[in-house]
Formats: C-alpha cells, structure tokens, sequence
C-alpha cells in the first residue's frame, strides 16, 4: 500500500493537489464511519467542576500534580480561548522548558523541543494516541489549531520508562474536546491582514451515557515574504476535521473512539547553496516551494473498571497515515504509517496510611515507511515491529510519594533495550 502510495504521487509530481483514489476512499470510508458511530452514540455529561489532575504521568488513572516526582505544566481550555489562540504551537511557547521553532511562513514545519532534546524526542499524544509522522519521528504542530482542544498536559523530563524512547525530553498529552449537556452548535468566521481568514464550525450532545463532539475547521493566509530578497509572498491553507465520541453502557465501562483529518498546504522559499558563492548563499531567497501534507490518525479505546474503581484496565488500538510531498527544485515524496495495540492495567489498595499501586501494560506497534526523490532515483522502504512491556509501583505516604517504573522493548531491527526511572518528591509545609 504504501509503495504504491508513493508511487501514484510520483506519476503527478507536477501537481501538488494530486493523491490517489485509493487514499481518498480509505479515508472516505473511515469518515463516514466516523459519523456512523456518533449517530449510534448521538444521546457530553452535564458541566461538572474539573478537578486538577494529569492522566498523562500514569499509564492508566489520574495523579495530582502536587504528587509527582516530575515537572509538569497544564494547559486548559480558558487560558487558550482568552489568549485567541489560533495555533497551538504559540500557547506551548511560553511553558518551561520548551522550544517552539517554526520554518518560515504559518504551515510550515513547526517543531518542538523539550530540555534541550531533539523534536523526534518529544512524545505527542491525541488523548493517549501516539501521532506522531511515522517517517519523519516526530510530529509537526503546522496544522494543529487550538479550537478543538480541552485541555494539554506537558511533563517534562524523560518519561521513557512509560511510554518508550520516543519520550526522552518529554510527553505532550493533547486532551480534546468532548460533547456535553443539550445539543449545541458553535460557528465562528473571522478576516484579518496578510488576506488571514479563519472558519470553523462545530457540534457537541452529551449525558451521563453517551457523548459526541463533530468540529471542522479551515484557515487561509496569503502569508508574508520570509525572504530578505525579492517580495514574494508564501501563503498557507489547512483544513481539519474532528470527531470524538464516548459511550457508557455500564457505570464502569467506558468506550470511545476518535478521527483526525489534516490537509495542509504551505508555500515556502529555498535557500541559496549556489557554487560558486553569490552574494545571496546561505540565505533565504525567494522561490517557488511547496509541501502538501495529509495526516489521518484515529483510535478506538474500551476501559473497565472493577472493585470501586481500584482495578481499571484499558485497551486501546490506534493508527496513523501521514503523507507529505515536496515540490520545489528537487521532488520528494514520503510515507509513514503506524498501528498500535496497548493493554494497560493498574490495581491500588491501601496499608494503613499508604496507597499503593501496582500497574503493567504491554505495547505492541508497526510502523512502515517509504521515502522517494526521483532526481536521485532514491526509492527507500521499511518497517519495523516493537514490543514494550511495562511495570511500575507507586507509593503515596503522607506528604511524600515515589515511584519506580521499568520497561522493555523487543525491537525486529534493533537491539533490545531496558529503561528504568525511580522518582520521589516531599511536599513542604
């Protein structure tokens, strides 16, 4: 599939809008399911206090904060929607420890780093789903508008022995939004300079059985000139589509499912490598580049509950399909995909004044990928299959808690590796 991916984009290089058939009906069937499920599941529960908890630094279950042995920033709803955030690359700015770099003009790669780290060492998850590009290692924050999100959970530091080497800087936990109380609707349309227009539409139902949350989304900018040289301008449009939706037939049984669609477009200009120098090498010089990307990524999850709520255990299957193209003075194309499968189980119990908890989970992921540049009739292919298995311990005794958590990866191509983390913190008076 993902050859002959590749090799359709080859056949229309000269055209930047061209994928296959193939592709468009996969994705076409998958979004129409998507609309299925949220019609079985149509009847968000009813506005609640949130209680301040991050999901993000256990496998399964909630943490306070103020009980972690790790750093740890949270980012909610309000502090997006007054901000008027439109990217979410630009509210992740201003946390510690974290570097946002973008290449050029909006739409273009937009990377993050946590501690110094690499960009393919920050973890990005959608509510628990890996979805980062399986080719290029790390997940580019171009396309990812604020408007659908609910809240974000930045940890800081190596959570590695969780989630595997992909989290050496850290884990970002992007939590959306879910339908709640009567059936609504939100639209909203807004222009602004640089010919900036934004539209975006969305619909939320939910109660204590069942929630759904539909959203899209689209932007367009005619951009500004990145270049020192010359005034042409490079211009960006995305659209997005979002679907997230639960639904509890049992107190403690909880299945949900969600679809991300992303179809970015974003001109960009080269930079000079001319031999011999001129008086423009090295610099950004005007030019006609441009890189189309489409990132679809989903999953489906059923969570159970036992014993009050001290046994839970949670399966969860996802994937991701990210193509991107780039048309400029040479052609590439790449390919990436990813299936996932986690089985997560955690059990607390208390001894006299201390809470205990115990919890193992195993991960079992594919991904393959294929890279072309016809120029140098480069054709690269790959795949690799990796199986993690994780245990961790965790102990809450007055004003101190600890952890110790160990993982191994099974890897088909590389060798195996072990991680280990033993964490502490006291709270003072």
């Amino acid at each position: 599939m993902v050859a002959r991916e590749v090799h359709g984009r080859l056949a229309g290089m000269h055209a930047p809008e061209v994928t296959s058939f193939g592709v468009y009906m996969s994705r076409f069937i998958l979004l129409s399911s998507a609309a299925l499920v949220s019609l079985l599941a149509a009847p968000v529960r009813a506005d609640e206090p949130v209680e301040k908890v991050v999901v993000t630094a256990s496998r399964i279950g909630a943490v306070s904060p103020d009980r972690l042995g790790t750093a740890v920033t949270v980012i909610d709803r309000s502090q997006l929607e007054e901000r008027q955030t439109v990217f979410l690359s630009d509210a992740l700015r201003d946390v510690p420890g974290v570097a946002v770099s973008r290449l050029g003009a909006p739409g273009s790669l937009t990377q993050v780093r946590m501690r110094g780290a690499e960009g393919n060492h920050t973890l990005v998850l959608l509510d628990g789903a890996d979805i980062s590009d399986p080719y290029a290692g790390e997940f580019d924050f171009a396309g990812l508008v604020a408007g659908d999100i609910e809240r974000v959970e930045i940890l800081r530091g190596s959570q590695s022995a969780l989630y595997g080497s992909d989290a050496v800087g850290g884990v970002i936990n992007i939590i959306p939004r879910r339908g709640s109380g009567a059936l609504g609707f939100e639209a909203f349309a807004q222009g602004g300079s640089f010919n900036t227009w934004q539209t975006g539409a969305n619909a939320g139902y939910g109660d204590d059985t069942a929630d759904v949350f539909l959203s899209a989304s689209h932007q367009a900018t005619s951009g500004t000139n990145i270049s020192r040289f010359g005034s042409e301008h490079d211009g960006e449009r995305d659209s997005s589509l979002f679907f997230n939706a639960g639904l509890r037939p049992a107190e403690n049984i909880e299945l949900r499912a969600l679809l991300r669609y992303v179809d970015t477009y974003a001109e960009t200009d080269p930079q000079d490598f001319s031999f011999p120098p001129t008086p423009t090498s090295g610099f950004i010089v005007d030019g006609d580049e441009k890189t189309t990307t489409t990132q679809l990524y989903g999953a489906v999850s059923a969570e159970v509950s036992a014993l009050s709520d001290r046994w839970q255990t949670r399966l969860t299957y996802a994937f991701a399909d990210v193509a991107r193209d780039n048309f400029g003075s040479l052609f590439s194309a790449s390919e990436g995909d990813r299936s996932k499968l986690s089985l997560v189980s955690g059990f607390g119990f208390d001894t006299g004044e201390a809470q205990h908890k115990l919890a193992g989970a195993v991960d079992w992921r594919w991904e393959s990928f294929s890279n072309a540049v016809p120029a140098f009739a480069i054709l690269a292919r790959g795949d690799t299959d990796t199986t993690g298995f994780v245990g961790t311990y965790d102990l809450s005794f007055g004003a101190f808690d600890g952890g110790i958590a160990f993982r191994h990866d099974s890897n088909d191509r590389f060798k195996d590796a072990d991680t280990y983390r033993v964490q502490a913190s006291y709270r003072l008076t």
